[in-house]
Parts: C-alpha cells; structure tokens; sequence
C-alpha cells in the first residue's frame, strides 16, 4: 500500500541518523489517497496536516503539498490553451511559427521571439513590433 511507503521512508531515514519532519508530494490522485488513508485531510470544518511520527513519539510527521509544483502546472494549464487579457490573447508560440512570420514580416527580432506571443486587436494599426515579446535565442 502507498501510504506504507512514505512512513517506511521516513523511518528508515531516521534510523540513519537524520530528522525527517516534513514529506512532500504533488497533487496525484494516489497522493491524495494516501493523505486520506493516513488521515490528512483538509476540508472547511477540518484541516489534518500531520501523524504521529513513526520514530518520535514527542515529534509529528507533517504532509505538505507540493505547492510550486502546483503553480507550474497552473502555467502549464494556462498556456497550453491560449487565453484572453486586457492586453490581448496570449498563449505559447513555436519557434516554427516565428521562423514563418520572419519569412512574411522580414523582421529578424520576430523570427527569434519564441517564448510568449502577445496579439493585440492593434496589430494592423500598431505595427508588428507591438504585438511580440519574448526573449532573444543566442
């Protein structure tokens, strides 16, 4: 069973002379399995972060979320679908695409912006300079 393995760990961590206070993990769904056959749990009424340590008595094992894990896959979920903001449509281009729009503009710096695009409604009035950031390939 999953949850044995995380105690398992932590106990034969401390067998080896460290301190194990904390176990992270990301948001699977055997992860949270896991938290709920250990008890953790975190619902409006009850929040349960902790168990009693497999080691110390006077100590608790504390489960935490992954929580930059959690932001990344925020952006990961934003980006692979294109998005509207105040300042236009946003989402992640490939390089190949602007490789194309160099050959149909003729700017150098579009064709070696890879990282965002920006798309105004502005950008027959703006020019193309207005509608691209990113950062420069060497």
């Amino acid at each position: 069973m999953l949850a044995e393995v995380p105690i398992e760990a932590a106990f034969l961590t401390e067998q080896s002379g460290l301190f194990v206070d904390f176990i992270t993990c990301d948001g699977a769904s055997w992860n949270h399995k896991m938290w709920k056959v250990l008890g953790v749990q975190g619902t409006a009424n009850n929040v349960k972060c902790k168990v009693d340590h497999p080691v110390d008595t006077n100590r608790s094992l504390h489960f935490i979320s992954d929580f930059p894990h959690l932001i990344k896959c925020l952006r990961n979920g934003l980006l692979k679908c294109r998005f509207n903001t105040p300042g236009g449509h946003v989402g992640v281009t490939s390089r190949l695409n602007n490789l194309m729009l160099y050959s149909v503009i003729g700017d150098p710096f579009v064709g070696q912006c890879f990282l965002f695009s920006l798309t105004t409604k502005f950008f027959i009035c703006a020019g193309e300079h207005a509608a691209y950031q990113g950062s420069l390939q060497d």
